[in-house]
């Protein structure tokens, strides 16, 4: 028993596919669901909230309204990310929801195990044994359509890029996880543990100005220096 449950754990395949189907009930069972209520609030939302706070953002910036405030005939809770962010979740909020959300929680399970995958020096066994721990914790973020997943996953990449010598695409997820969420900036103390700290430190400073213009794709510098002054208040 003891060498077959080893054999299902190192096997990539059926976790790859243990993955894919946990993300999917997720998203089945959110959109399943009926609608909630959150807190004290007496009007009734969508199970999947954190969707559509993500997607109404992007459509929002598109039609130069403010991220940063509250819009509760559509959402429940603030949006308390970044305007590139919004773009991001334009691949998302282009689609139905039922499609949307399926895709969103996939990207958040696969970046996560991909992440894992890539770590050097752990053989597949413990790698397997790491993805299962993790995916309960992994489940209810799903659930409840958070990042998590995603943030994880690409601080753990970073450091695996990182290991072997692949600054560019290490620099640019640690870039991208503070992008989503401004917690993701502790994943700079990683390239203190390495050498060529000027060539790290200059493609964190590329990639920190190549996705802070992404936003102009939609909004003029105006509305870009209006949505961070809401964004610095609203924090």
């Amino acid at each position: 028993m003891k060498e077959i449950i080893k054999e299902v754990i190192s096997n990539k395949r059926y976790i790859f596919i243990t993955y894919i189907l946990f993300a999917l009930a997720a998203s089945i069972q959110s959109i399943a669901t009926g609608p909630k209520t959150f807190g004290d609030d007496t009007i009734e939302y969508s199970r999947y909230n954190n969707y559509l706070i993500f997607k109404n953002s992007f459509h929002h910036l598109k039609n130069n309204q403010d991220l940063y405030i509250a819009y509760p005939n559509e959402q429940w809770d603030l949006y308390k990310y970044t305007p590139t962010f919004s773009v991001f979740f334009g691949l998302f909020a282009v689609t139905p929801d039922w499609i949307g959300l399926n895709l969103w929680n996939l990207t958040n399970a696969l970046v996560l195990l991909f992440a894992i995958y890539y770590l050097p020096r752990l053989d597949d066994f413990k790698k397997g044994a790491i993805l299962i721990l993790v995916l309960v914790e992994l489940m209810t973020s799903m659930q409840n359509a958070q990042s998590n997943g995603l943030i994880a996953g690409l601080l753990v990449l970073s450091f695996g890029l990182l290991e072997k010598e692949k600054y560019l695409y290490a620099t640019l997820c640690i870039v991208f996880s503070f992008y989503i969420k401004l917690f993701g900036i502790v994943g700079l103390a990683l390239l203190l543990f390495y050498p060529n700290k000027w060539k790290l430190a200059l493609y964190t400073l590329l990639w920190t100005i190549a996705l802070a213009i992404i936003p102009f794709l939609f909004i003029d510098i105006d509305q870009y220096s209006s949505l961070l002054q809401s964004y610095m208040s609203m924090l």
